[in-house]
């Protein structure tokens, strides 16, 4: 059975520290965790949002 974890999230400097992290001196064994950026996903939410209301700008303006 083989278990595989990535912890991306653990320090500032990630993707450098990765693939130190990955075999952790121990060949038998990986941890590989998965993460997301929280402030990512606000960034992207909030872009959504002005998307949205720009289209909505443009139907009103076609219309009245």
């Amino acid at each position: 059975v083989t278990i595989v974890r990535i912890n991306s999230g653990g320090s500032n400097n990630r993707s450098s520290e990765i693939s130190a992290d990955i075999l952790n001196g121990d060949i038998r064994r990986a941890e590989i965790g998965f993460g997301t950026d929280i402030k990512t996903i606000r960034v992207i939410l909030i872009n959504l949002i002005f998307k949205f209301k720009e289209r909505r700008t443009e139907f009103m303006r076609k219309f009245f």
